[in-house]
């Protein structure tokens, strides 16, 4: 059976693009957010949970239920779904790649609490994590959630500096405890050479990299379609023009601490 992958990192940190190459792989079944594993761990947890009890789940929103099993038949009901729930997940990704010798299938997900979850009930369960300077994400987030079409479709968007910061906190705070040495890489690393982050990423998975990778790598419309900067370079670094002295602030206080596990020194 395939093992479990899945890439995380939030949003404007380049995981679209890093997918596009990854998915090209012959080996890699990788959606797009389909949330397909976040489905499935919700429905491990209520098939665990007793008609006669009620508990809050959260998935984007914070919702209760109560559960559906009776309580004499809930455990031997959720240890056999559960055990069906590897299959379940294999034959998606399957029916979405036919034809394919697949060794790896999962998510991109901007959030890694499904990603936990897998790796606590499967631990082989992979996580390549992309990462990007809490401060460009920030100036990146802003713009995106300004942009016309979005700002239009999307006004919650439009948040605080602190609360664009808190957000890239959360996230790469929670992707620690998913990941091991050499699963982070970096958005700034992806954008400069592109294919030499492809190549150590699937070197770690032991996967060859693939001339199809290479081609996705030279002509995606990733980074395009979703940049707010004048081009790909130019997103690297747009902190120092783009946030005020009190907003850099703002970024250290929220995300140092978290930045300096994965290298970042917000000081400079």
């Amino acid at each position: 059976m395939p093992t479990p992958l899945f890439l995380v990192g939030s949003g404007r940190c380049g995981t679209t693009f890093l997918r596009e190459i990854l998915e090209a792989h012959s080996q890699i079944g990788l959606t797009n957010e389909s949330h397909a594993a976040d489905f499935l761990v919700f429905a491990s947890q209520l098939a665990g949970l007793r008609d006669d009890e009620r508990r809050d789940f959260h998935i984007e929103t914070t919702f209760s239920m109560r559960g559906v099993v009776g309580p004499a038949y809930v455990e031997p009901f959720a240890e056999v779904f559960r055990s069906f729930v590897p299959a379940v997940f294999t034959a998606f990704h399957e029916r979405l790649f036919p034809g394919r010798n697949l060794t790896y299938v999962g998510d991109k997900m901007p959030d890694p609490a499904a990603a936990l979850a897998w790796k606590l009930a499967f631990p082989e369960t992979r996580v390549v994590l992309l990462i990007r300077d809490p401060r460009d994400y920030v100036a990146s987030a802003r713009s995106y959630a300004r942009r016309g079409d979005i700002a239009a479709a999307y006004p919650h968007m439009d948040v605080s500096v602190k609360a664009h910061a808190v957000h890239w906190r959360n996230v790469y705070g929670g992707a620690l405890a998913v990941t091991q040495p050499g699963d982070a890489h970096r958005y700034e690393e992806l954008v400069h050479s592109p294919a030499v982050v492809v190549a150590r990423v699937l070197s770690s998975l032991g996967l060859a990299l693939e001339p199809e990778c290479l081609s996705v790598c030279g002509g995606s419309s990733g980074f395009q379609s979703h940049g707010t900067s004048l081009g790909v370079q130019q997103s690297v670094g747009r902190w120092r023009a783009d946030l005020s002295s009190q907003e850099l602030e703002v970024v250290r206080r929220e995300c140092s601490l978290v930045a300096a596990r994965y290298g970042y020194d917000l000081a400079e």
